[in-house]
Formats: C-alpha cells, sequence, structure tokens
C-alpha cells in the first residue's frame, strides 16, 4: 500500500507524528511519500522520516503532484488551513484519488470547520474530541457522515519523557512551553501568573520557547511589579531538559486557540511534572481534575493550585503518577499507530474518485480565508476598517497560524487580504501604506 501525504510543512508537532508514522511502515506493509508545499526551516524531521525510508519532494509543481498522486493507493492532507495548502486545495489536481484529511486544529475556533469541506473526504481523522463540539461537525457527524471520522491524535512520542530524571534547583519554578503569542497564551496570563506570585517569593515563571513576545509579557509583568519573577529560555531543543527543571507548568491558554492534541501537556504529564490547564476546549478532554493534573476557571483557582502544588510534595507525586499512567493508557504511539493503519487498509476498499474544493472555497485567496471563518465573517462582511480589529480574536491579527497577516504573505496581489493588512497596521503601528509590500 502506498500512501501520499501533502502537508505545507514538517514542523515539530507534524515532524515528530511522522517521524512515528514512518518508522512503522515496513511492519504495516505501506510505504510512504510526503510532498512539502514549502521547503521546511529546519530539516531535522525531514532528515529523521527519509532515514525511515520516506521520499520527501519539497515545492513540486502541480504537474509533479498529479504524476505522484496517480501512483498513491490513498492521498493524506494535513490540515490547518496553511495559506499554501488553500492555494493548493483550491487547484486541485483532476486526478482520481482516495481522499484522507488529517485535522491537527480543532475546528472550534478559527480555523473554523464546515461541512461541505469535510465531505470531500473519505475519512477525517481528528486530533482531539473536542472537534465534536463544532456544532456543524457534529451535524455532519449524525448524518451522512457518520463513521466516517474518528481520533487519531498527533502522535508525538511523550514516552520518551517517561524516564526523565529531576534536576535539583532553587525556588519553585512554573514552567510555559510554547508559543508566546497571545493568540495562543491567555490574555490574562500575567495577571494569573501575579496571583499565583503571592503564594511564596522564591516563585519563577519560565517561559520557554520563542522570545518573540517577550518585551510585551514584561511589559505587562512590570504593572504588577513582578517581571524578576520571570526567566525567558527561549526556543529549547531538548525540552526533556527543561521539564526536569519545572515543579509544574501552568499552560494556560487563550479561550479562544486553535490547538487540538496539544503534544506539550502529553509530554508534561509524562515527565511527571503537573499541569494545570484552564476548564476548556481540548483541555478539558486532556486530564481529569485532580487526578491527572488540575482545570481552572479563574486566577483565584490558579493561586489555590499553586499554593497545593508549592506546600505538598506528596500531590505533586499523586498527580505525577496518575499522569503518567494516563499517557500510557490513553495516549499510546504504538496503538495510535497501529489504528491509523487499519484505517488505512479499510479505505483502500473505496473507490478513487475526482475531487474538487474551488466549487467550495470561492475565487481569490481573501475568499479561501474567509471560507473557515466562522462568526466573525460579518466583520470581514462589513465596511472592513480599524475599529472593527478590536472585535476581532488574537489569532486573526498574528505574523502566523492562518491570520490576515499570514495569509497576506503570500497573496500580496489580493486586494481585500492588503486592506484587511493595511487597517491592521494602522491600528498597530500608525501605517497605512503596505502595497509597498508588492
Amino acid at each position: 500500500m502506498k500512501i501520499l501525504h501533502i502537508t505545507a510543512h514538517l514542523g515539530g508537532g507534524i515532524g515528530r507524528a511522522y517521524s512515528g508514522i514512518t518508522r512503522e511502515s515496513e511492519r504495516f506493509g505501506c510505504s510512504h511519500e510526503i510532498i512539502l508545499l514549502e521547503r521546511a526551516e529546519k530539516s531535522f524531521f525531514v532528515e529523521r522520516v527519509k532515514e525511515n525510508g520516506c521520499a520527501v519532494y519539497v515545492e513540486p509543481s502541480l504537474q509533479e503532484i498529479a504524476k505522484i498522486m496517480r501512483n498513491a493507493d490513498i492521498v493524506q492532507i494535513n490540515w490547518w488551513h496553511h495559506p499554501l495548502m488553500a492555494k493548493f486545495l483550491y487547484e486541485f489536481p483532476n486526478v482520481p484519488v482516495r481522499l484522507v484529511g488529517w485535522v491537527h486544529v480543532s475546528g472550534c475556533t478559527y480555523p473554523h470547520l464546515r461541512a461541505d469541506f469535510l465531505r470531500k473526504f473519505e475519512q477525517i481523522f481528528f486530533t482531539t474530541s473536542y472537534s465534536y463540539e463544532n456544532a456543524e461537525v457534529a451535524d455532519w457527524v449524525n448524518g451522512d457522515g457518520k463513521n466516517k471520522t474518528s481520533i487519531i491524535y498527533g502522535m508525538g512520542d511523550a514516552s520518551r519523557f517517561f524516564n526523565i530524571t529531576k534536576e535539583p534547583h532553587s525556588g519553585f519554578r512554573i514552567g510555559y512551553l510554547g508559543t508566546l503569542e497571545f493568540s495562543k497564551l491567555h490574555p490574562a496570563f500575567v495577571e494569573y501568573c501575579a496571583s499565583a506570585a503571592k503564594v511564596a517569593d522564591d516563585i519563577k515563571f519560565v517561559m520557554i520557547g520563542d522570545n518573540s513576545n517577550k518585551e510585551k509579557i514584561l511589559n505587562q509583568a512590570d504593572q504588577y511589579n513582578i517581571a524578576d519573577r520571570f526567566e525567558f529560555r527561549g526556543f529549547c531543543e531538548d525540552v526533556g531538559e527543561e521539564l526536569s527543571r519545572l515543579d509544574c507548568v501552568g499552560y494556560l491558554l487563550n479561550p479562544y486557540h486553535f490547538g487540538a492534541t496539544e503534544n506539550v501537556i502529553l509530554e508534561t504529564m509524562a515527565a511527571g511534572v503537573p499541569v494545570i490547564l484552564m476548564n476548556q476546549n481540548t483541555e478539558k478532554y486532556i486530564v481529569e481534575n485532580n487526578k491527572s493534573g488540575f482545570l481552572i476557571y479563574n486566577s483565584d483557582e490558579y493561586r489555590a493550585v499553586v499554593e497545593l502544588l508549592y506546600r505538598d510534595q506528596n500531590e505533586r507525586n499523586r498527580i505525577a503518577q496518575n499522569a503518567r499512567d494516563r499517557i500510557k493508557t490513553n495516549y499510546s504511539i504504538e496503538a495510535n499507530t497501529k489504528k491509523l493503519y487499519s484505517f488505512y487498509d479499510n479505505i483502500t476498499q473505496c473507490d478513487k474518485r475526482i475531487v474538487t474544493f474551488c466549487d467550495i472555497f470561492g475565487e481569490s485567496p481573501s475568499d479561501w480565508f474567509l471560507y473557515f471563518v466562522g462568526q466573525e465573517r460579518a466583520i470581514f462582511n462589513e465596511k472592513f476598517h480599524e475599529n472593527k480589529l478590536d472585535k476581532l480574536p488574537e489569532i486573526f491579527k498574528g505574523e502566523s497560524k492562518s491570520s490576515i497577516k499570514h495569509f497576506a504573505k503570500y497573496f500580496t496581489e489580493d486586494e481585500k487580504l492588503m486592506t484587511w493588512l493595511g487597517c491592521l497596521d494602522t491600528l498597530s503601528n500608525g501605517l497605512t501604506n503596505y502595497r509597498m509590500m508588492k
């Protein structure tokens, strides 16, 4: 069985997933090929899947993609609404395929999943049960999408963190791992930290990830007189080493975040570090409150949990053991991989067919962008100007993650995108002319 995977890139989360999938290919009688729609910034995972015998094609032409697709038994689209994937799907080759979609965002916020999109696939793999809370998804699943979906987690190999040895350190270190942009971070993250800081003077907040938003976080921390409590570690290749020096992780996410499997949470749990999460979205499906982690609603609850963990080593040990057990039971990469390959076997029983997306996406890049906008669409449909932007969640205003700027970076000729981008710039920098990008 030959399976072709098409993805915008092979970054951290998706890269780890394909390292696991391709490693098991011979055992399940499959061969894999991967098409990258853009050149990888880092080649680590590209080299790893190649070592597993997987061919990788980087930025092939549409004609070359069509040729590769013809020889595949299954074509799998890795989707999170990347601009280049939107363009590729709009131009989808006129080649009969058995098409599978692996959705790497929840689909309950922007990018918002649509039933018309899901109908294009023989099978949809979600990466969180939270996706079923999207009303349009639920209606489709209960109708003509019945038996066409399953949960296949993102397959980061959390088990590699089971045997981490805790490193001695001073103070009580509360970590956060991942992007520091407020499109992912809770908008009141620093306020929550200020509440937790009242528990003891030796509490530190360790920020592990790209430092691009460091100054904004520190400016907010200054307002609470806790800037000296923050330690910024930057991007770290060896997450295990960082986890070994943490006492707990406060992974407090924006209520509008797009995350699904959230490998950071799984890795933290596997490492035996108690994790504190907002009681929302995909988080509430990952941990059992007060058993394998903590789910909170507000800053007072956050402070109470931090105080419990600060005062009671036995409580930290209890949560750590339960968290590891949950990872072994629910998130085994071996069981997850076996499940995936069994679905591949079933899908090969379907006939190949021609699939088109241009009939639902619209004509222009701004149309492709808007197709996956949910309740915020009305803002874009009105006469759009900068004073409307305050109503938009941060995900729309960021540098990447399917934001306005992200789409405009690839499609500078689209006048609507450039107008929206100019409004963003007017709001944030007082500039009005982005046509210089052309």
